[in-house]
This record gives structure tokens, C-alpha cells and sequence, in this order.
């Protein structure tokens, strides 16, 4: 009696991992491929982070009469993302009726007095494989300058991170920032934009 339950134990146990080997088996060769996902759509299941490149800050004399609470300081401003040339135009067109100022391409001294130097980049043929990304700013003070410090696209989300670099002493004079941020459309071909902003101070 005892030798017949140890071999029905043997063979109870035999038929469970056989069990599992076949249930391994058929999931690594089945379509699902559940044990690694297949990725089939741009963001889907994954992050990418974007290296920031040929990011421009503009400084404009006035805000062109951008909606935000002026209570706020800094003011919440929504992100705009652009998708064509016609858009562009749209976004620039009641600007130009306000004073440019200069524009940098980084933390540092302006290196654009020209508003045409600033934007003929955005044309026609960069909106091919292109988007652009455009984060608004107004700061009390001309000596406070921006730097974007990271891209993140999660799912169907592009995250951009901001930096204020505010020095202790600075002029006291408006300034109103337009950021372009240009993102390849094989990268991020979505619709939602998030912004978030950390300062620094300098000289502390």
C-alpha cells in the first residue's frame, strides 16, 4: 500500500511540471508575447527621454495679450504645440505687432537681435518632420533666464521640465519669454503637453 501511493505521488508530480513546461512553452511562442511586450504604438508602454537641441528664448516687449491670471506670479501659462506652418503663422502674426527684443539659445548673453534670424528656421520644411513646442514665461525681471532641463514622452504626454535661473540682484523691468522647443514628429506626435517649473537661485 505504501509503495502504490509513493508511485501515484511520483506520477501526480510528474504530470504538474509537465503541465508547466507546456504552459512556459506555448507562451514564448505564442502572439501575445506577454513574457517581453511588443511595443506597437509610439509611447505606448514606455518612456522616452528627448535630448533638448536647438531650443531659442525670445524676449518680446509685451505679452501680446496672452490670457493668464496677472495675479499669479509666475503665471500659470498653457503650452502650445504646433503642428504646420499654418499654425506658426497663426501664433506669430499678432506678435509681430509687438516690439522683439533678442532672443539666446541658452543661459547667457542674447545672441539674436533679429526677429527673422530668430524664426526663419520654422518653415514649411521643418514642420515636415517636425513639431513645435512653445512655453510661454513672464518674469518681473529681465535677469531671471530659462533653461530647459529635460524632455520626458510618456505614453501620449510630453513632460518638459523648466529651470528659473534668478540671480539675487536683477533689473526690474517686465519680460515676456516665448521658449521653442522644436521635437521630432518620430519622437512625439501627440497632443498633450506638461510643464513643470523648479528655480535656482544664483549666487547663494
Amino acid at each position: 500500500m505504501q509503495k502504490y501511493s509513493t508511485v501515484r505521488k511520483n506520477l501526480n508530480l510528474t504530470a504538474i511540471f509537465a503541465t508547466i513546461a507546456i504552459f512556459i512553452f506555448a507562451a514564448c511562442n505564442s502572439d501575445n508575447h506577454f513574457i517581453k511586450p511588443k511595443t506597437t504604438e509610439l509611447g505606448k508602454n514606455e518612456t522616452n527621454i528627448i535630448v533638448p537641441s536647438d531650443v531659442k528664448y525670445i524676449r518680446w516687449g509685451s505679452d501680446g495679450g496672452w490670457d493668464y491670471n496677472r495675479e499669479e506670479y509666475p503665471p500659470t501659462i498653457p503650452p502650445i504645440l504646433l503642428k504646420s506652418e499654418k499654425e506658426w503663422d497663426n501664433y506669430l502674426t499678432p506678435l509681430k505687432n509687438h516690439p522683439f527684443q533678442y532672443a539666446y539659445d541658452g543661459v547667457g548673453n542674447p545672441v539674436i537681435f533679429s526677429l527673422q534670424k530668430a524664426v526663419d528656421a520654422y518653415d514649411s520644411d521643418f514642420f515636415i518632420e517636425n513639431n513645435l513646442v512653445v512655453i510661454r514665461m513672464v518674469e518681473g525681471s529681465s535677469s531671471i533666464r530659462h533653461s530647459v532641463e529635460s524632455i520626458v514622452i510618456e505614453g501620449n504626454e510630453l513632460q518638459v521640465l523648466i529651470k528659473r535661473h534668478i540671480p539675487l540682484a536683477g533689473w526690474a523691468d517686465m519680460a515676456y519669454w516665448h521658449i521653442f522647443i522644436p521635437v521630432k514628429r518620430n519622437d512625439f506626435n501627440g497632443n498633450l503637453v506638461k510643464v513643470d517649473v523648479v528655480d535656482e537661485i544664483i549666487g547663494e
